[in-house]
């Protein structure tokens, strides 16, 4: 089997559909015999890492490693942004909410990775790739970071912007870091494809009841943060398309993606182009059945690790 890497990175806190993000990513991995490698945390709410830890031990991933922003005061300490990650993450023990730098992980793991083995999923603001674009040589590799990414990264899948006709708002993820938005867009060396705004907000995931188990964190997490109602799935989609379930989706021609002052996006085609967008080719309640059935199928067969 060809070996392949995959590394999740979110905002896991602000909305609770990375919930069910990091539940299919690691599903969808290990249903092609391989694991995810990392998660990467892209705030600096203290209750992050703990949030991911909680979901990961529940599908049978306890010794997945985690990575974490160290930038201070980004995203962090509204209310709004704690009624699921802060309940979960205090169901771990308190060595379990801690992780080491993003970043740091980031070239680790990449530099001991065979050269275009590595697939990055990002569901949340981009500061973590942003500074790993910045990051110089380490004890870990003599490349720059945009090197590293050159050499080692195979495709980077973003829940990001919005291209739906006549948009001129920024999407949140990248409303919230504008500068690193914009220079991914610019300066990533290879392929990258935005699952944009328009894509999940009609996919509404986890309506109560639905077939989780009680017990399942990413059910408290929906449960907690919308009161029974669902939620768009941006970040379900992102991670359906991105792990290989694309019969759902239509992939733009390539082009060049570019993200202005206010964080709008803009797609240009253009044949050497190595940037794409998303789009939903088929009925937004049939994807939310399909996603819950991979997401309820795996309550009924899990097992403890």
């Amino acid at each position: 089997m060809e070996e392949r890497h995959f590394i999740l990175d979110t905002d896991i806190g602000p909305d609770c559909d990375d919930a069910a993000a990091l539940a299919l990513a690691i599903l969808y991995a290990r249903a092609q015999g391989r694991e995810l490698d990392a998660v990467m945390h892209c705030t600096s709410s203290p209750y992050g890492v703990g949030t991911v830890r909680a979901i990961a031990r529940w599908y049978g991933s306890s010794g997945l490693q985690v990575g974490t922003l160290k930038d201070p005061g980004f995203l962090s300490g509204e209310e709004a942004w704690e009624k699921y990650n802060k309940p979960l993450a205090l169901s771990v023990g308190p060595e379990e909410r801690e992780a080491g730098d993003a970043v740091k992980l980031y070239r680790k793991l990449m530099a001991g990775w065979p050269d275009g083995s590595v697939d990055i999923v990002a569901v949340g603001p981009l500061r973590n790739l942003g500074n790993l674009l910045l990051s110089g040589p380490d004890e870990f590799s003599p490349l720059s970071g945009r090197e590293l990414a050159a050499a080692k990264v195979r495709r980077l899948t973003m829940m990001a912007g919005d291209f739906s006709e006549g948009c001129d708002r920024a999407e949140w993820n990248v409303e919230m870091d504008i500068p690193s938005a914009r220079r991914l867009a610019q300066e990533w060396p290879g392929e990258m494809v935005y699952c944009g705004f328009e894509v999940g907000k009609e996919v509404i995931l986890l309506k109560e009841p639905n077939e989780l188990d009680e017990r399942n964190p990413v059910r408290r997490a929906y449960r907690l943060h919308t009161q029974g109602v669902g939620r768009p799935s941006w970040d379900p989609c992102t991670v359906q398309w991105a792990m290989g379930d694309s019969k759902p989706y239509t992939l733009s021609r390539s082009g060049i993606i570019r993200v202005d002052e206010k964080g709008v996006t803009h797609f240009t085609e253009d044949e050497k182009g190595r940037h794409y967008y998303l789009s939903l080719n088929a009925g937004p309640q049939a994807v939310a059945a399909d996603l819950e059935r991979i997401l309820a199928q795996a309550d009924r067969e899990r097992t403890h690790d």
